[in-house]
Order: C-alpha cells, then sequence, then structure tokens
C-alpha cells in the first residue's frame, strides 16, 4: 500500500471516528431534551412577545443566561392569542410575561405539561386597577 493510501485511510477512519462520537453526543442531547414540560398559554390582547421565566426550587433559573424577561414563546399559528415553550423537566415555577416583561403573571407551579389561560379583570377592590388572573389544567385545551 502505497503512503499516500495509507494517509488517506487513517484520515477516513479519523472521520468516521469523529461522526460515530458525533452521533452519540447528539443521542444523549436528545433524550435530555425529551424531559421536558410544555407551557402553553393563551394571553390577553395587548400582550405582545410573551416570555417565559422559570426557575426551580434550588434557585436555578432555566434561561438566566438571557436575562429578563427570559425565553420567547413561540406563536401558534393555527390558534390565535396561544402561545407554547417547552421548558426544563427540572423546573418548578414559571411566570409568563409580556410587552418586554412590563406584565406579567404571578408565578404558578408546573410539574407537567400546563396549559395556562391569562385574562385582565377588573380589580373588585379598586374599579380603577385591573389583576392578572391565572389558569391552569394539565388537560389538553
Amino acid at each position: 500500500m502505497s503512503k499516500l493510501s495509507k494517509v488517506l485511510m487513517s484520515f477516513m477512519v479519523l472521520f468516521l471516528s469523529f461522526f460515530v462520537i458525533n452521533l452519540n453526543v447528539q443521542a444523549e442531547e436528545t433524550s435530555e431534551e425529551e424531559n421536558v414540560i410544555l407551557v402553553y398559554a393563551h394571553v390577553p390582547e395587548g400582550w405582545e412577545a410573551p416570555h417565559v421565566w422559570t426557575w426551580n426550587s434550588d434557585g436555578d433559573s432555566a434561561y438566566a443566561h438571557l436575562g429578563w424577561p427570559g425565553k420567547a414563546m413561540i406563536q401558534d399559528e393555527a390558534n390565535e392569542g396561544w402561545y407554547y415553550l417547552y421548558i426544563p423537566g427540572n423546573m418548578e415555577s414559571v411566570i409568563i410575561n409580556a410587552n418586554e416583561g412590563s406584565v406579567q403573571t404571578s408565578d404558578f407551579a408546573v410539574s407537567e405539561d400546563v396549559w395556562v389561560t391569562i385574562t385582565i379583570e377588573v380589580d373588585p377592590e379598586d374599579a380603577e386597577e385591573t389583576i392578572v388572573v391565572v389558569e391552569t389544567t394539565n388537560e389538553n385545551q
């Protein structure tokens, strides 16, 4: 076998080794991504570009690297007013906010897929003020 053939053969073996290693890494990443929670929310009119801020009891925030307001939700084109985001499965609390974080829900607990309906109502104690009401369910809406 010529020297050039040996070099080419070595290169091919090295290339294939990297390819197999890369497939193994991608498989591990996929299995970790499967441990997610769906947050599916209907936001009120006027809530633009909703985001999710989420954390767990250890104080870890999934989107700390992004800063407030968190990670942008994805608009569901088939359902007007509905947005969704898959968050890491180890997160336990969520706030949904919009308008660059200037409006938000109170925090609510998550442990499995959740459908959230956010409404704005008049504060019964002060008719000039409004309150954000959050209704959650684990049933597909």
